[in-house]
């Protein structure tokens, strides 16, 4: 239960601040995550929403209080919250509320409430996660690269376009070729995986590899990536791809890791993805979570 606490402080701390500044890795420092972690995890709990997106929403929900009931002028209101510009202010409320920030004087005037939203443990039984917890040593992969970022959900768009490519340029093909006739080492994930690799605590984007474990130098059009050992939650994730994980990663942050006993760790997320057709509802992959037992 502390990382949903921690995760509700995060609300409270942008609540408490929305007509200053707010900084993501202030917000993630309370959580104890890193931006680009607290980033995915709030989309993933929003339904989709960003994070930037909800920030900026609930400044305008402020705004049109304080327009409705204050004595500020709409420059002023605007100012308070961001915008240094009356005509990007006026584009922004009338993008949320479908009037302009002048309307809104009238008490009669229609718009938007956008409340403050907080997270909650739902325990549904239509959803069945079957986990088990790994130690993985260190060890080195080969792949290709797409440098990303959670920042309004690119990362939800770019990776599937980025697997649909690699695909169609051959770079798998040369990738599943280096490990053609070796013997498997058991205590590695086989073959193909997606890696995410956030580029530090503070910082929003993030690598995303698609790769396989291999000692072999890497070719032209491909990179090295070192993995630290670390300790994983790994979930079964039964469906097509890429629906089927994103959806298994939302069930497992919003219900199991909030009653599980463990928080996040610093390692990289990885999905492993065995031969088979990704596009079949029965293809079966596999989400590992980086994870620390909670003080």
């Amino acid at each position: 239960m502390e990382w949903l606490r921690m995760m509700n402080a995060a609300l409270a701390y942008i609540e408490k601040n929305l007509a200053g500044e707010i900084r993501t890795e202030d917000i993630a420092h309370i959580t104890g995550c890193s931006a680009y972690q607290f980033q995915k995890i709030f989309t993933l709990l929003a339904g989709g929403l960003s994070l930037s997106e909800y920030i900026r929403n609930r400044r305008l929900a402020c705004a049109a209080d304080e327009l409705q009931n204050g004595t500020l002028s709409v420059l002023e209101v605007g100012l308070k919250y961001g915008y240094d510009s009356p005509t990007a202010f006026n584009r922004a409320f009338q993008r949320l509320h479908g009037c302009p920030p002048s309307a809104v004087r009238s008490k009669a005037a229609l718009r938007k409430a956008y409340p403050p939203i907080s997270f909650h443990i739902t325990v549904k039984g239509a959803i069945e996660m079957e986990y088990k917890i790994r130690k993985q040593k260190a060890f080195r992969a080969v792949g290709a690269r797409l440098s990303t970022t959670v920042e309004d959900g690119k990362n939800l768009r770019e990776i599937p376009a980025f697997w649909s490519e690699v695909h169609r340029d051959g770079r798998v093909d040369r990738l599943l070729a280096l490990c053609a006739g070796k013997q498997p080492d058991p205590t590695l994930p086989a073959p193909l995986l997606g890696i995410c690799v956030s580029h530090g605590a503070t910082d929003s984007s993030f690598d995303y590899y698609v790769a396989i474990p291999s000692d072999s130098p890497a070719e032209p059009g491909l990179e090295e990536v070192l993995l630290p050992e670390a300790t994983y939650a790994v979930f079964n994730c039964v469906g097509a791809l890429p629906e089927a994980m994103q959806a298994l990663t939302a069930h497992v942050y919003s219900e199991w890791l909030p009653s599980s006993g463990y928080r996040l760790g610093s390692g990289p997320d990885i999905e492993v993805n065995p031969k088979g057709d990704p596009s079949s509802p029965r293809y079966q992959s596999e989400l590992w979570v980086p994870v620390e037992e909670e003080a």
